[in-house]
């Protein structure tokens, strides 16, 4: 009688695909996972993207509601004493909203955000001083604070508008954006052309101004040559 035959190949075991398969699936899952969490928070992954030269333009210049560019002065409130009041009053190139205040005051507390907000999006037009009126008891004496929270509006030392008590940031920002024709026009770069004389433009022409130049000027670096 003849002995069964056997294979001397390993048999194959039938849970392999099923392992194989598993792997896979996790392996989709974990790469559908990932893609889906990269594009819910894509915006974040962009602010944190170093832009070169991006935010340094933003903050340097804001666009006024008017159109001119104007120069970020501050974009936080400042707390301010003697020195910082006279400084910033004295400017012609900004609004200055002082907020006089206390730190046991409910609605000072209260109007705190709106100024930071304000500060934040108009530090181009204003500046916020804040005076702690328990601190800084001369100067809240000058200004003649009775009743706080009190916001004057200033320029140049002039005082413009004043509120007494909690108000809504609206109120805020439409003080600053009443008297913004106040600050004076943004100045462009001055012209690389020495000597220049005045300006003139053709009668009814309605085209932009036209600058004649020196007969003798010529671009620097550059010099005439005498005959010999």
């Amino acid at each position: 009688m003849a002995e069964p035959t056997t294979d001397p190949r390993p048999k194959r075991s039938a849970k392999l695909p099923i392992l194989i398969g598993l792997c896979l699936l996790a392996l989709v899952v974990l790469v559908g996972g990932a893609a889906t969490g990269l594009y819910l928070n894509r915006d974040k992954l962009v602010a944190l993207l170093p832009i070169s030269g991006a935010g340094d333009a933003e903050s340097a210049a804001r666009v006024d509601p008017a159109g001119a560019p104007r120069p970020v002065v501050a974009t936080a409130p400042i707390q301010a004493g003697e020195h910082d009041y006279a400084t910033y009053t004295q400017r012609d190139d900004v609004l200055v909203m002082v907020d006089y205040y206390a730190d046991w005051c409910g609605p000072c507390r209260g109007l705190a955000p709106h100024l930071a907000q304000l500060a934040a999006a108009h530090g181009d037009k204003v500046v916020v001083l804040k005076v702690n009126v328990d601190q800084q008891r001369e100067l809240a004496a000058r200004a003649g604070v009775r009743g706080i929270p009190d916001i004057r509006l200033l320029h140049e030392g002039d005082e413009l508008e004043k509120i007494v008590g909690g108000v809504p940031y609206g109120t805020l920002e439409a003080l600053v954006l009443r008297h913004r024709s106040r600050l004076p026009a943004v100045s462009s770069s001055p012209s690389s052309t020495p000597d220049a004389g005045p300006a003139a433009t053709p009668e009814g022409s309605g085209g932009p101004a036209i600058t004649p130049l020196r007969d003798d000027w010529l671009p620097p670096g550059i010099e005439r040559k005498t005959a010999s």
